[in-house]
C-alpha cells in the first residue's frame, strides 16, 4: 500500500490533498478553502504556508487545517486505543528518532508517518533558529494539561494523528490578569481567564499548530490547553516538537 508524498523543501512541500479523516471537538476552527483568516493573534488557513505567520510579532498561533488519508487515520486510531508508550527525547534536529516512531506502524503507515514528522521537524527547527529540538510522541488517555496556560519556551509545534486536537483561545478572549494569578482550581482558572466558551478553538487530527511561547521576545505567548478527554474514554495519538531554551 502507498501514500501520496511531497517533495521536501519546507513549508510548500507539506501540502497535502486528502480525504476526510477522523475528528471532532466542540467548537472546531472552519475548515474552507479560503485563504488565511486572521483574528489578532491567531491564524488559520488551510494552506501549510500560514505557518509562516507565526513569525509575525502579533500572532503567537498559526493553524495548518489539513485532512489526514484515511488510512494514516485509521493506523493512527488503532495506535491510539492500544497505549503505546511514549517517546520523549531531546536531541540535535538530525538526531531525533523519527525511525522509532515509524516502526509503530506497518511499514507504509510508518514511512508516511516519518516523512511527515521530518517535515514537521523542520518547519519548527527553522522557525525557532533552533539546532535542537524536543520530541514527544505517543498515546494519550488523560486530561495532560486542563488548565488554559502559556508553555515556558519560544515555540512549540503539535499535532494530533488520532483523537480531538490542542484547544487555544485568541488574546482577545483572554483576560492575561486571570492568567497571571496562576489560579490552582483548573475550572476557576479556566472560567476566569476565557471570556466565553464560545471562544475556544480546538483542532481536528491532522490539523497543525505553530505556537509561540512566554519565552519568545517581542509578545505574549498562545494560551491554550490540551482537550478534556479523561472523562469520556476517548484516547489521543499525540506528536509535540519543541524548542529548548
Amino acid at each position: 500500500m502507498t501514500f501520496a508524498s511531497t517533495p521536501s523543501p519546507l513549508l510548500e512541500s507539506l501540502s497535502l490533498r486528502r480525504s476526510r479523516g477522523a475528528g471532532g471537538g466542540a467548537q472546531p476552527v472552519c475548515r474552507t478553502d479560503a485563504p488565511a483568516v486572521a483574528r489578532s493573534s491567531s491564524v488559520v488557513a488551510t494552506r501549510p504556508r500560514v505557518l509562516d505567520a507565526a513569525l509575525a510579532d502579533h500572532v503567537n498561533v498559526a493553524c495548518w487545517l489539513r485532512d489526514l488519508p484515511a488510512p494514516i487515520a485509521s493506523a493512527a486510531a488503532a495506535l491510539a486505543a492500544s497505549g503505546v508508550e511514549e517517546i520523549d527525547v531531546t536531541e540535535h534536529v538530525e538526531r531525533l528518532p523519527l525511525d522509532r516512531v515509524a516502526r509503530f506502524f506497518d511499514s507504509a503507515a510508518g514511512e508516511w508517518v516519518r516523512r511527515d514528522i521530518e517535515r514537521l521537524v523542520a518547519v519548527t527547527a527553522q522557525v525557532g533558529a533552533a539546532r535542537a529540538l524536543r520530541l514527544t510522541f505517543g498515546s494519550v488517555a488523560h486530561d495532560k494539561c486542563r488548565k488554559f496556560h502559556c508553555d515556558m519556551l519560544r515555540y512549540r509545534l503539535v499535532t494530533t494523528y488520532a483523537g480531538p486536537g490542542t484547544e487555544w483561545v485568541a488574546d482577545e478572549d483572554i483576560d492575561r490578569d486571570a492568567l497571571a494569578k496562576l489560579i490552582p482550581c483548573a475550572d476557576t482558572s479556566n472560567r476566569l481567564v476565557v471570556r466565553h466558551p464560545r471562544c475556544v478553538n480546538r483542532a481536528r487530527a491532522g490539523d497543525v499548530i505553530l505556537m509561540k511561547g512566554a519565552r519568545r521576545p517581542g509578545g505574549a505567548g498562545a494560551v491554550h490547553r490540551s482537550p478534556p478527554i479523561e472523562a469520556t474514554g476517548e484516547r489521543r495519538l499525540f506528536l509535540a516538537i519543541s524548542t529548548v531554551d
